[in-house]
């Protein structure tokens, strides 16, 4: 499933935090309508550098809509629409979502507005909007182009997402390589920036000139069918901190009505929430939205996190029992004396190996290894609300341990008085 960045920028080379938020993947309606002419009868491709599709290009893969009135092209007479794309074409997505499943079984998903061109088998390059890739094994190497940026998969599930002449890219499993393209275009002879790895929980800005910048927060998209009701408005808004660190990268995922058996804790970490025995998760939060913090955070002791409720809502904090419950926990929320638990796996982020499949149990009550506390606190007029830093271990870790704890987790859900 895509997702939509929402964008709040912290400047790599200034001390400062720029936070900004509720950037969405968008493209004018008169470039839009501009990129269009034409399609019907086949659209050619304006000043991209690219040939396109010639007679005789090998099919790599197919197409499917993954919402109805979902309407595409691939650039060639008579190809609107139709299933199998070909090495050269230039997909313009004009509607809806689709899900396109290379030879390869590498899958990308589109949600519009999109203009990509399938360079090869193994490599893409997004003109406008954004792709979710997930890299299937054995076919590493995938590379999304931009005119900003290079991206190469090392084993990994990542997006890449152009808007006004900026690549964002936002890692959610594995690692990815970084190219900056150098400032006057990839054409001009300048020397080659070197690769920089980013991580699972990571993501970068790259602006036109190639400052690097980071994405402090990133917003799920759920992709509902056309003609639906629509969904309301995210209850979480936006989530930003006062990280200012160099070389940090570390993103907040937002994922509106995610919170259930089996959801993902962290951005960096692949442990899950669940209902520590088999009745489940207390029901108050199923269908909540919920934030993935990192699970790096749980030693920063100055962090600052500031979560935006777009209306009123009813916030807890998950709270590891692990810790003591610091005094900004105490005195701003409630303990409902409720649990939830954390089901725990081992995790190396420099391998993309980083944990075996089947260590992570399916359901409430299985595989549960920790246990957090649940903190309530009501904000009946919505708002922005301050959280604090973890707290300390009830117990010292053994030595060379910095924390044996994790983050403390976020959800929200709707107040309606009787909380």
């Amino acid at each position: 499933m895509q997702r939509r960045v929402d964008v709040g920028i912290e400047e790599a080379r200034e001390d400062v935090l720029a936070l900004a938020a509720g950037l969405l993947l968008a493209v004018s309606a008169g470039a839009w309508n501009w990129w269009l002419r034409g399609a019907d009868s086949g659209p050619q491709i304006a000043a991209t550098g690219a040939a396109g599709s010639q007679p005789g290009s090998p099919v790599v893969g197919t197409l499917r809509p993954l919402v109805e009135q979902t309407a595409w092209s691939f650039g060639r007479a008579g190809a609107n629409n139709s299933s199998e794309f070909h090495q050269g074409d230039t997909i313009w997505l004009e509607a809806g979502a689709a899900e396109l499943r290379f030879a390869s079984d590498t899958v990308a998903v589109l949600e519009s507005p999109v203009i990509m061109q399938v360079l090869s088998m193994d490599r893409v390059r997004v003109i406008d909007g954004g792709v979710k890739v997930e890299v299937a094994k054995g076919a590493e190497g995938f590379s999304v182009e931009t005119d900003a940026a290079e991206v190469i998969d090392l084993g990994t599930v990542f997006s890449v997402n152009v808007e006004n002449g900026n690549t964002d890219l936002v890692v959610f499993d594995g690692e990815v390589d970084l190219k900056v393209t150098p400032p006057g275009g990839a054409g001009e002879e300048q020397p080659q920036s070197p690769a920089k790895r980013f991580r699972a929980g990571e993501a970068v800005q790259v602006s036109h000139d190639g400052t690097l910048s980071r994405i402090v927060n990133v917003r799920q998209s759920s992709l509902p069918s056309i003609g639906g009701s629509a969904e309301d408005e995210p209850l979480i808004a936006s989530v930003r901190d006062n990280n200012v660190r160099a070389d940090f990268y570390s993103f907040y995922e937002i994922v509106p009505g995610g919170m259930r058996e089996d959801a993902k804790a962290f951005v960096d970490r692949p442990h899950e929430w669940n209902g520590i025995h088999s009745a489940g998760m207390p029901a108050y939060l199923v269908s909540g939205d919920y934030v993935k913090t990192f699970n790096n955070d749980k030693v920063i002791d100055a962090l600052s996190i500031h979560v935006t409720l777009s209306r009123p809502a009813v916030l807890y904090v998950l709270f590891d029992k692990r810790l003591r419950p610091p005094k900004w926990l105490r005195e701003s929320f409630e303990d409902t004396g409720d649990e939830i638990g954390m089901d725990e796996v081992h995790f190396r982020p420099d391998d993309p190996e980083h944990y075996q499949q089947g260590e992570l149990r399916v359901g409430a009550g299985q595989g549960v290894n920790r246990t957090h506390s649940i903190w309530k606190r009501e904000v009946p007029q919505g708002g922005m609300v301050r959280l604090g830093a973890n707290g300390e271990l009830v117990e010292a870790p053994p030595e060379g341990v910095m924390s044996k704890a994790n983050m403390y987790g976020i959800v929200a859900v709707s107040y309606d008085g009787h909380h």
